[in-house]
């Protein structure tokens, strides 16, 4: 069944916190009252073990009494000789359960061996291959994105070939700056992610536990590398200009009081600028159907024109959805240099 529903639908129970701004990336954190968080998900990091079966198969047992919602997308680079692996989608696993996937996909087409059950440190897809994997989620073919790899890569100044830890090890201390760089503030379950006044993700999560889990990759991996391809894009002899959500301080300021006074303003001004960024899209008409039913848990796509994603709801009630901007909107992003500011 296909229904009609917008991003806001899934931010109910969210209010907006303050803007932190630095460099090409900007995060609104999203975060909501005791009541409305779902106590009863946990995320892998909460002691699943993982493990694969087969190329393209997935495996989490979960060993917790709670429910585990494994994030759209999450992969994982173990350091054993193994072939590495990494979601299509976002799934379920009842509390003590076990379940696999057998859509998951290889992320190291020249590496063999199978992934032994353990507790492996998870990761999230850089976003461009984040898209690559979503619309490739259905069917078993375990090298469905070696080649957005490979280009993804490349862009990076890296060797084309289907290996997603030549970029994470090549790019780790640029990747580990993003996690120093925003913080989680209190009461966070979720965020909108911008890059050069454009949003490019929407992350909800169940409770506040279940951020501070998932957090350090969706903006490490995830967000962060999205964010230095599009700096290697832009080069270091482009122009460099403040992103549109900035305002200067007035030239003219007497004391220390005007100064405060001042910086007030200019900081509602932008928070402002970027309120009307993200009420220009998140109540665009989105598809969602279901595609999948755990117990009252149900799992639906999200589609329109700009932007792909998956909804995880108990009823009317989400209680994960994580959203990305379409392949196609990215390709349309015209680039400006922006200049490094933290807010």
């Amino acid at each position: 069944m296909t229904d009609k529903t917008t991003i806001s639908y899934m931010l109910r129970g969210c209010q907006a916190g303050r803007v932190q701004q630095v460099g090409l990336m900007a995060i609104i954190p999203l975060v909501t009252s005791p009541e409305f968080c779902s106590d009863d998900f946990v995320s892998p990091e909460s002691g699943a073990k993982v493990n694969t079966t087969d190329y393209g198969k997935l495996g989490f047992s979960n060993t917790s009494e709670k429910t585990m919602i494994v994030p759209a997308h999450t992969a994982y680079i173990v350091k054993q000789a193994a072939q590495d692996h990494a979601m299509t989608e976002a799934g379920i696993v009842k509390g003590k359960g076990r379940r696999t996937w057998d859509n998951a996909a290889c992320v190291q087409s020249g590496q063999g061996g199978m992934i032994s059950s353990a507790e492996h440190d998870m990761s999230i897809l850089p976003l461009p291959l984040r898209f690559a994997a979503h619309a490739n989620r259905k069917g078993s073919n375990c090298s469905k994105i070696w080649g957005d790899i490979e280009k993804f890569n490349e862009s990076m100044g890296l060797t084309r070939r289907g290996h997603l830890e030549d970029f994470l090890k090549g790019f780790s201390k640029q990747l580990d700056e993003f996690v120093a760089e925003f913080e989680i503030v209190e009461n966070q379950v979720g965020a909108i992610i911008l890059v050069n006044d454009k949003i490019v993700g929407v992350e909800r999560t169940p409770n506040f536990q279940y951020w501070r889990d998932v957090w350090p990759h969706l903006v490490r991996e995830c967000y962060g590398g999205f964010t230095l391809q599009v700096q290697k894009k832009l080069g270091s002899d482009k122009e460099l200009k403040p992103l549109s959500t900035r305002i200067p301080l007035p030239d003219s300021i007497a004391s220390l009081e005007d100064l405060e006074v001042q910086l007030q303003a200019v900081i509602a001004q932008e928070d402002q600028k970027v309120k009307d960024i993200v009420n220009a899209v998140v109540t665009e008409d989105m598809e969602l159907k279901t595609e999948d039913s755990v117990t009252d848990l149900s799992v639906d796509t999200l589609e329109n024109s700009v932007f792909v994603g998956q909804l995880i709801r108990r009823g009317e009630a989400v209680v994960y959805g994580s959203v990305i901007l379409s392949e196609t909107e990215r390709d349309k992003m015209t680039w400006k240099r922006a200049q490094s500011f933290s807010m």
